[in-house]
């Protein structure tokens, strides 16, 4: 048989959270409740009983002893209900003075047996009710009354305590001595105060905290369905932002890119995205800071950075410089960003951080290849001006590189070929087809006329429309003079522009 394992330990679940909360808060409404009951309890308990010894001893002593004394000594049936009440008095206005006692009577002990001499409840003495009418046929409530009078008797001590009656009712009580001469028996004074008395102000208390913990099984259950309710919204808002935090992720590795911000007086950074796509450069040893980033730029590259990053908040750029990687390699970098300003009137810098050293091998294999060829690369735009002429059309044609740029190639065309050339540029546009081994004159910078031979490959915009050419040029033959029928005379119709040429080398 499988073995099935059981985990004691789950993961947080909204429902659960509320269950726990919600049993937390009503636990300390419940101890809070409890804790005050039990205070109050035990104050309450400690003042009844020096209130009912208070009662006892001020009792005592406005007993007539010489009349209670008589009493103690006369058989009970023979003590008449005038004498008994007139010696009682004092015990009947006590107790109606004090309304937590319910019955005061005394007790006094004639060899080792025990009655009452007065006693609130009544006439005759009701000793019945209180103690044992023998040692074989009393309760045991009865007998501790009788002992603990008893001992109050013989030792002189004042007792105070909680009794059961024969009845079962529970009463707290207070006996004191009486004083006796040697000719009287030894008397106690018992003054008792019913649970029912004592406890008025306890029993609106426990009331009270019962209430208190309906209120708090209330509030429990407010709180718990409020922490549901939380829960169940920050899982949502957590799953929300993760998902957010993916596509994000996602979105960043798929273009290839590294985010960095800087931030702070100190120019600290933080970068996120395709770091390792640098290059292994912005790997573990990523710039912390824009200093050591500056560092690693190529010097002679610098002062370009500086002048990109130097706009004011808002102000973007887009600049390419040489970067020195942690692998030890030179990386051509495209760094894009903005200047952010904040609501404190702080700046913050975004920007990213594009790797073009592959581009940049690729173009420079690509130049040593037409190089090697004897070749120049060229590209014209819409309009069919150079927009892009390698390195080798400098050797070629003797003109600058920056030069050439913007000029349109009839007006490096001796007049006497325009015509013809641009013929056959224009059926190459309406045929938007390429072309290969086109032979035609160009004038070099410094008047010599050379052949060149041209491919070219037409290459169309989104739309379908011619939007540029491109393609290599190579010498093919020295130069030979027109022949006579040539159309140098003519006018073209398509004139070249004016050459943005120097005629110096």
């Amino acid at each position: 048989m499988g073995r099935v394992g059981i985990s004691l330990s789950s993961p947080p679940t909204p429902l659960r959270d509320a269950v726990y909360v919600g049993i937390s808060v009503l636990l300390c409404f419940v101890a809070s409740a409890y804790f005050i009951y039990q205070q109050a309890s035990t104050k309450d308990t400690a003042h009844n009983r020096q209130l009912l010894e208070s009662i006892a001893w001020r009792t005592a002593n406005a007993i007539d002893l010489v009349r209670h004394g008589e009493l103690a000594r006369t058989p009970p049936n023979e003590v008449s209900p005038a004498r008994h009440g007139a010696t009682r008095k004092p015990l009947s206005e006590e107790k109606a003075a004090s309304p937590i006692v319910s019955r005061i009577f005394s007790v006094t002990f004639d060899q080792g047996k025990s009655r009452m001499v007065l006693d609130t409840a009544g006439f005759p003495p009701r000793s019945q009710e209180r103690l044992p009418s023998d040692p074989v046929s009393g309760s045991n409530e009865a007998w501790t009354i009788h002992l603990n009078a008893l001992s109050v008797a013989q030792s002189r001590k004042e007792w105070v305590g909680e009794l059961t009656a024969p009845g079962g009712q529970q009463f707290l009580a207070a006996m004191v001595p009486l004083p006796s001469s040697p000719d009287q028996p030894a008397s106690v004074l018992v003054v008792e105060a019913a649970s029912d008395h004592l406890h008025p102000t306890m029993d609106s208390l426990r009331s009270a905290s019962v209430s208190s913990v309906l209120v708090g099984a209330i509030v429990s259950s407010l709180v718990s369905l409020s922490v549901y309710s939380f829960r169940k919204k920050n899982d949502l808002d957590s799953e929300l932002l993760a998902a957010g935090e993916m596509a994000e992720r996602a979105l960043i590795d798929a273009i290839g890119e590294a985010i960095y911000r800087i931030e702070g007086s100190d120019g600290r950074m933080s970068w996120r995205g395709f770091l390792t796509g640098l290059g292994g450069t912005l790997g573990g040893d990523a710039p912390k800071s824009r200093d050591e980033w500056i560092k690693r730029i190529d010097p002679s590259d610098l002062p370009a950075c500086r002048q990109a990053w130097g706009g004011p908040p808002g102000g973007k750029w887009n600049v390419e410089y040489r970067f020195l990687g942690g692998d030890g390699r030179v990386h051509w970098l495209l760094d894009r960003g903005q200047h952010v300003g904040t609501a404190s009137g702080k700046i913050t810098t975004v920007g990213t951080i594009l790797d073009l050293t592959p581009l940049r091998e690729i173009e420079h294999r690509l130049r040593d290849v037409v190089d090697a060829a004897g070749e120049f690369i060229w590209e014209t735009d819409a309009a069919g001006l150079f927009r892009f002429l390698s390195d080798r059309a400098t050797i070629i044609l003797d003109y600058p590189i920056d030069r050439l740029i913007g000029t349109h190639p009839l007006s490096l065309v001796p007049p006497e070929d325009v015509e013809a050339v641009q013929r056959r540029m224009e059926e190459t546009h309406e045929s938007q087809t390429p072309f290969r081994d086109f032979e035609h004159r160009m004038v070099r910078a410094d008047g010599k006329i050379i052949w060149v031979t041209i491919n070219g490959v037409p290459v169309k915009n989104a739309q379908g429309s011619f939007s540029d050419t491109a393609g290599p040029v190579s010498t093919s033959r020295p130069a030979k003079k027109p022949s006579s029928n040539s159309s140098a005379k003519k006018r073209p119709r398509w004139p070249p522009t004016t050459p943005k040429v120097s005629s110096s080398p």
